[in-house]
């Protein structure tokens, strides 16, 4: 990416973080305005004969004219990410996308020589992998590694008892031609040779089973936290290795400044809690995607009907870990780790939606 296209791009980012930030104190003062009218309606006509068209006369033009600014908020948002986009187009990758790279070389280097492993089972080149899930992947590979190293073996097995079984036929229709009916020597050892083979058929077949089990649900995993469909892989890098922007942090509060101070927020995200989700479906380029499983790094979102949630905002929660059954979570009044039980009994519900932040979440 050239310097002056940098620049430009900068330049606009810090507009479209300027535009988000007065967006943010237009709503909460268009908030404070609507709480005061509601006072204001509340109390009727006593003295107030002069002012009572106010609410009906203002709040039309406050919804408007907020909308008008979010939708302004939105346009520039979007062409921020197209321009990054066709910039990104024209630049090879960079960040953890698992390309060639001394992780590689290193797991390659570590298989024995001569082993006959697939190509077939190398690390897959395209695959976008966060720092949190690095483990996770490197495990993904040594049981590929393995699962390659037992179907070589199994191969190699059955060969062998393909030439075991072969000898002794031949050996017994000799010894039919020559009228020997008793076993000789030889025969027995074919034979032992033959279930021991067996034996160590049945064994690579365990393991093969075994391995095809664990690569699969270590893939399965992966996946759950992998990029959307539609992801912009250099957003999400940026995320991955930056912070929430200082217009995001200085003008939210509660638990959507909690989670901002916890993990890095795109700043088109950090909008009412209950929102979350609904904007995270709207704007694939952020990768995130959704589901009911709790998992280590994934935002719990309530929605303003959970039991637990403020009526008006909603509720965001952070998940810390998972333990078997239990999920420990913080938020902006509980700093430490708690079990989400202590806090609600309303654990599963159409009302909350886990996101599963592709730059952060562990598989």
């Amino acid at each position: 990416m050239s310097d002056q296209l940098e620049v430009q791009l900068s330049t606009l980012r810090a507009a479209r973080e300027q535009l988000f930030a007065s967006t943010l104190r237009i709503g909460d003062s268009v908030m404070a305005v609507r709480g005061v009218l509601r006072e204001l309606a509340a109390l009727g006509g006593d003295g107030l004969s002069g002012l009572a068209p106010l609410p009906l006369a203002l709040s039309p033009i406050m919804e408007r004219d907020l909308e008008q600014l979010q939708a302004l908020k939105q346009q520039l948002d979007e062409t921020v990410y197209a321009v990054e986009n066709a910039a990104v187009a024209h630049f090879p990758p960079l960040g953890a996308l698992l390309n060639p790279s001394p992780l590689t070389y290193a797991l390659r280097a570590a298989k024995p020589a001569g082993a006959n492993v697939p190509v077939a089972l190398a690390i897959t080149p395209d695959r976008y992998v966060a720092q949190a899930n690095l483990g996770l992947y490197q495990t993904l590979v040594s049981r590929r590694d393995e699962l390659a190293q037992q179907q070589a073996q199994l191969h190699s097995l059955t060969a062998a008892r393909a030439e075991l079984e072969a000898d002794l036929r031949a050996l017994r229709n000799r010894n039919a031609t020559a009228s020997v009916s008793a076993p000789t020597p030889e025969s027995a050892r074919l034979e032992g040779e033959l279930q021991r083979v067996d034996a160590e058929l049945a064994r690579a077949h365990g393991e093969i089973n075994r391995l095809q089990a664990e690569v699969a649900a270590l893939n399965a995993r992966l996946d759950r936290v992998a990029p959307g469909a539609g992801a912009n892989l250099a957003e999400i890098r940026q995320l991955e290795s930056g912070t929430s922007a200082d217009a995001v942090l200085q003008n939210t509060q509660g638990c959507v400044n909690y989670i901002a101070q916890r993990v890095p927020i795109p700043a088109i995200l950090a909008r009412d809690a209950h929102l979350w989700n609904d904007i995270a479906a709207e704007h694939p380029q952020l990768g995130i995607t959704q589901g009911q499983t709790p998992l280590a790094g994934s935002i719990l979102v309530m929605e303003r009907e959970h039991s637990y949630a403020d009526d008006l905002y909603g509720h965001v929660i952070y998940v810390e870990r998972v333990d078997g059954d239990t999920v420990w979570v913080t938020d902006n009044t509980h700093p430490t780790p708690v079990p989400l039980t202590e806090l609600t009994t309303e654990t599963s519900s159409a009302h909350l939606t886990y996101l599963y932040l592709p730059w952060h979440t562990a598989g």
